[in-house]
């Protein structure tokens, strides 16, 4: 037997080709059993076809409000709802949908779905939308590239990479450390649970923990460590602010150089009143800073030196 392949699919394709096996296909007359769609907020979720088609459906998130009916779950059949499935030829209602333990069977709805399930719209392209009973999924901080990814939420943008989060109403429906805030992107309306501190590698579990971080500007690059606080993000970079390089012992640009560049071996002077100037050169000797290497100077006396350093010695 050939091995199935999960894969997106347009329902459009999909309710044409129930229709085909329907004695009411010939029937135009829009479905008005559902819940209006007439204006939806859309998000996505898998559906699967042994094709290799490659479309992406919407579900209405419009309503947030619950459409189950607080009923048990049913018992489980093969290809029945919430039965185990590889592709849409496995359901009895022809729909494999994605759920939080892998790909399940689910069922066409009007208005009511078992506990925990939801009747949502399929946007189909066409004027008769699909409603399919489907799972109240809550994908928080799970690397996603779309939305659809992140069933019954959004993909958002959380420190250049993309996260899911799902649509709240309140902070009480989000994780503790986690907030229901608006996409600061602006990508998504409404709020959305993601983490307070902006970052899915900064939350309640990773309190404390630690990661490089860094200070740049013109002068150059310098390194060091912050922390995560889970309300406030990471915080308390180590990293010093690159300055332009001086002498006193330290590697104030951050080229991993110390006091390099600097100016050195200039000509200087050391003067005592009343008895003399002596001439050396200025170099740098680290935390000391500038040193001239120029004799101080004193008053002549018999030891063959010129003390003054006046050029004469005395006789």
């Amino acid at each position: 037997m050939a091995q199935r392949h999960p894969i997106i699919v347009s329902l459009s394709s999909l309710l044409l080709l129930l229709g085909s096996c329907s004695d009411s296909a010939s029937d135009t007359t829009p479905d008005t059993s559902g819940p209006n769609v007439d204006t939806v907020d859309t998000t996505q979720v898998e559906v699967l076809l042994p094709d290799t088609s490659s479309e992406v459906i919407g579900f209405d998130t419009a309503d947030a409000a619950p459409t189950d009916t607080g009923d048990a779950l049913p018992d489980i059949v093969p290809g029945g709802f919430l039965a185990p499935c590889q592709t849409n030829t496995d359901c009895l209602d022809g729909y494999c949908v994605e759920g939080e333990e892998g790909f399940f069977c689910t069922r066409i709805c009007t208005e009511e779905c078992p506990l925990g399930y939801d009747c949502r719209s399929v946007q189909t392209g066409s004027a008769d939308p699909a409603f399919l009973c489907l799972p109240r999924l809550k994908k928080v901080c799970v690397p996603c590239r779309a939305d659809y990814q992140c069933t019954g939420g959004a993909c958002l943008d959380l420190e250049g990479s993309g996260q899911c989060g799902y649509a709240c109403a309140a902070e009480s429906e989000c994780p503790t450390g986690y907030g229901c805030l608006p996409d600061a992107a602006g990508t998504h309306a409404g709020n959305y649970c993601q983490p307070k501190s902006g970052s899915c590698a900064c939350t309640p579990e990773t309190e404390g923990a630690l990661r490089t971080c860094t200070s740049e500007n013109a002068e150059g690059l310098c390194y060091g460590v912050e922390t995560c606080d889970a309300t406030r993000g990471w915080v308390g970079c180590t990293a010093q602010v690159p300055l332009a390089e001086v002498c006193d012992g330290r590697d104030n640009d951050c080229n991993a150089l110390v006091d390099d560049g600097v100016e050195t071996n200039v000509a200087c002077e050391v003067t005592v009143p009343g008895v003399g100037t002596c001439v050396g050169l200025r170099v740098c000797v680290g935390t000391q800073g500038y040193v001239c290497t120029a004799a101080t100077p004193e008053l002549e006396v018999c030891d063959f030196r010129d003390n003054d350093c006046w050029c004469c010695i005395a006789l």
